[in-house]
């Protein structure tokens, strides 16, 4: 996983809390890795390796090919000329701190390559839903529940189609004259029905809430914009990295430390400078003096665009 941010290892962390309970993280660097991975091996565990680079320890080959040999009822998988126990619900992920890494064909043949570099849009969904689980916390609380009733609901949904080609495909003899299966089909309509009306049900809902959140919007968008900014002043200078978690908290301050108003739109407004203004200070305070003009062009044309006030082509 191509994670500059550690927005995977945050997402694999809570994906798979036995990661963090065992201790299964671990990097190529660490002198015991071949005897460290026999536990989770043996036991069908997920391990995670962190910090990969361009390349991945050849020792780890016959995992990733998935090299397993059968002996009874026992499986095998040979690291670094050593048999050890394989359960198949073994679970491996590996993350690179790299922005573009470049791996070598045989690896990405190897591998599933997913990129969680965040995009503006992308964080600022994230943003949008952080602001809005302190600022009205029952809104995004409804909204989580309702996205797990719809999934659990089409899934309702699909096992019921499942269930009844079954019973077709097995039906002998003419179709009418099975009272099974004619009970069947009456259950499912039946069913079928009442999942359908929660799904209609739950689509208002969650158009419902989502205008709501969107008067919450611009904070998140403003948020997105300045994190962008800051992020391309590593292209001036490497010195400049600024994690996302690091922004994530001046986020957090911005939301905290603004004033309290009874309209939605004042204290959005409140939310705003007071994020942007903790954002600039505490970013030009690390900048060189020949640098801080520049961080602030970037700034007011960022926001500017995103307002609609200028285009692409007028900076260029």
């Amino acid at each position: 996983m191509i994670d500059p941010q550690s927005q995977a290892v945050n997402w694999i962390k809570k994906k798979e809390p036995e990661i963090v309970e065992r201790d299964f993280i671990y990097t190529l660097s660490n002198p015991q890795l071949k005897e460290r991975i026999k536990i989770p091996l043996q036991d069908g565990c997920p391990m995670m390796i962190e910090n990969i680079e361009n390349e991945v320890d050849p020792m780890l080959d016959p995992l990733l090919e998935k090299q397993v040999t059968t002996k009874g009822r026992s499986k095998f998988i040979k690291i670094a000329d050593t048999d050890m126990d394989y359960d198949p619900k073994f679970r491996l992920y590996m993350t690179s701190r790299l922005g573009n890494p470049h791996f070598s064909p045989e690896l990405a043949a190897k591998t599933t390559i997913i990129d969680f570099t965040v995009t503006q849009d992308g964080l600022e969904q994230q943003l949008l839903g952080r602001l809005i689980s302190k600022e009205q916390k029952h809104l995004e609380d409804q909204l989580t529940q309702l996205q797990e009733d719809v999934t659990q609901n089409t899934k309702v949904l699909a096992e019921y189609d499942d269930s009844l080609l079954e019973r077709l495909a097995t039906s002998d003899g003419n179709l009418l004259d099975d009272e099974k299966l004619i009970d069947v089909l009456a259950e499912i309509k039946l069913k079928s029905k009442e999942v359908n009306e929660k799904l209609v049900e739950a689509k208002e809902k969650t158009i419902e809430i989502g205008e709501k959140r969107e008067h919450f919007r611009p904070v998140a968008a403003r948020g997105a914009v300045l994190y962008f900014c800051v992020v391309e002043m590593t292209l001036i200078n490497w010195m400049y990295n600024t994690s996302l978690q690091q922004f994530l908290d001046l986020f957090d301050y911005g939301i905290d430390k603004s004033a309290k108003t009874q309209l939605v739109k004042d204290r959005v407004a409140n939310i705003i400078n007071c994020m942007t203004y903790k954002v600039y200070r505490y970013i030009n305070r690390g900048l060189f003096e020949k640098d801080k003009v520049t961080f602030k062009l970037q700034m007011c044309l960022r926001v500017l665009i995103k307002a609609g006030q200028l285009t692409q082509g007028d900076v260029n």
